[in-house]
């Protein structure tokens, strides 16, 4: 149910990109650290910012994870974004 926080925000098109936080608190939605349509400028900020927080994609009214889904030794369940280079084939 992610669409409800951002339904009306206007910077919201199909296809754009965004760095955020999943606050666990909330119990849904994402909150925006940066975004853009151009993958290649958010891959490049999520790496100067240390690649902590995920990519997400705004598609068909949801914000979806980017990247490959992975799943460390310890349980914990992340998604490593695909570099731009490598964006059509993944």
């Amino acid at each position: 149910m992610a669409e409800r926080l951002y339904k009306n925000l206007p910077y919201m098109v199909e296809g754009m990109y965004v760095v955020g936080v999943k606050p666990r608190s909330l119990g849904e939605g994402v909150v925006p650290l940066v975004y853009s349509v151009d993958y290649a400028k958010i891959y490049q900020w999520w790496l100067d910012h240390d690649g902590s927080n995920a990519i997400y994609q705004w598609a068909r009214g949801a914000l979806r994870c980017v990247g490959k889904y992975h799943r460390s030794k310890y349980g914990i369940v992340y998604h490593a974004p695909v570099p731009p280079a490598h964006m059509d084939t993944a």
